[in-house]
């Protein structure tokens, strides 16, 4: 481990991280179900 980095940086940058994952991961899930929505919908008014 470098000096100056204590467990609390490694802890502190990993929730960071963490966060940003998290994020990410619920938007991607959220823009995922919309699209089928919006692909359901649009099939829909196409028949």
């Amino acid at each position: 481990m470098a000096s100056g980095i204590t467990g609390k940086d490694v802890y502190k940058y990993g929730g960071v991280l963490y966060t940003k994952m998290l994020k990410s991961t619920s938007l991607f899930i959220i823009n995922t179900y919309l699209d089928a929505w919006r692909c359901a919908i649009f099939s829909l008014g196409a028949v």
